[in-house]
């Protein structure tokens, strides 16, 4: 099994406890790194953990 170097909208909330609808709004401020394909929304796993670690400080 490979492993996932993006997580999906989905699990961001998961991962955050936030709602889907928070998360749209990150991306769509820029303040969420992610990437678009076609409709949907991917978050590089490292771009991600950076992301998290910069909100901590």
């Amino acid at each position: 099994m490979q492993k996932k170097n993006v997580y999906n909208v989905a699990e961001i909330t998961t991962l955050l406890g936030i709602c889907k609808q928070k998360v749209y709004s990150l991306i769509h401020e820029g303040n969420l790194p992610c990437i678009k394909i076609g409709r949907r929304y991917v978050i590089p796993k490292a771009a991600f953990e950076q992301w998290l670690k910069k909100q901590c400080n």
